[in-house]
């Protein structure tokens, strides 16, 4: 039936390090199937992908850098040591990423509206960027604590926006959007079998990051209209992003395809 007030639809893309691949996936099959979508917000790796959506709204171009990018190019953008807050620094990430999106480009010039999720680390609330810089929003919103050090943001300090809102669906709501479809990372973290006798520490201070993860992320999506609860390994490893991207990439169609006949009535 032909609809004629179309509802805007918003696509919400979480945060998950290398898994984000599988976001590629997920857009590329919605383009297929002619869903256009209208509102973008992106957490960490989901603010990469949707940043860059959200600026040439051509899959093509991001599932290029994905697949030309080799382990050692990939892997050396996030090699930049800096002892002080962070292992790494992060500006290699932004010399790739400039490459893309250039470094005067505005949130403001994209062809979809696009935010990204950071989280404020002297409120420990999450900070929406949708104005100014898209380099150095995506680079707050990608900062993993212990990772990549942190950013200042005016008169506050951020970090990586999956400690606070890992799939943003209220945000591109806010934006506009009527219809939101989410695409959650972290949805295989549980159930999980653990021997507590073969527990180390290490292993206890994942358990907990994960299970704040998990729980946000989950009840995030239950405000999602089309909720991808993407099947993805939960242990990949962050250097696994410079790894083969195709059966991540793979992964995000699927869960898609599945999801058809919901997305197709939005």
């Amino acid at each position: 039936m032909f609809h004629l007030f179309k509802k805007k639809i918003g696509l919400a893309l979480g945060a998950g390090s290398a898994k984000g691949l599988a976001h590629i996936g997920v857009i590329k099959e919605l383009e297929k199937n002619n869903i256009s979508i209208d509102y973008i917000a992106g957490t960490s790796i989901g603010s990469v992908v949707g940043g860059m959506y959200a600026l040439t709204k051509d899959i093509k171009v991001i599932e290029e850098l994905a697949y030309s990018s080799g382990y050692k190019e990939m892997f050396n953008a996030f090699f930049d040591p800096s002892l002080k807050s962070s292992v790494f620094k992060g500006e290699r990430v932004l010399d790739l990423l400039d490459g893309y999106i250039g470094k005067s480009t505005l949130i403001q010039d994209t062809k979809i509206p696009f935010a990204a999720v950071a989280t404020d680390l002297n409120t420990a609330q999450p900070i929406i960027l949708s104005e100014g810089n898209l380099l150095e929003a995506i680079r707050a919103s990608i900062s993993i604590p212990l990772l990549l050090k942190p950013v200042q943001y005016r008169d506050t300090v951020l970090i990586d926006g999956g400690n606070t809102n890992p799939v943003p669906v209220d945000v591109v709501r806010q934006m506009g959007a009527q219809k939101v479809i989410g695409v959650n990372l972290y949805a295989q973290k549980f159930p999980r079998k653990l021997d507590i006798e073969k527990l180390s520490f290490v292993d206890v201070i994942n358990a907990m990051i994960d299970t704040s993860l998990y729980n946000m992320s989950m009840a995030s999506m239950r405000q999602a209209d089309v909720a991808l609860n993407l099947n993805v390994n939960p242990n990949l490893p962050l250097t696994a992003i410079a790894d083969d991207p195709s059966e991540l990439i793979m992964i995000g169609e699927e869960a898609t395809k599945a999801a058809m006949s919901k997305l197709k009535l939005l």
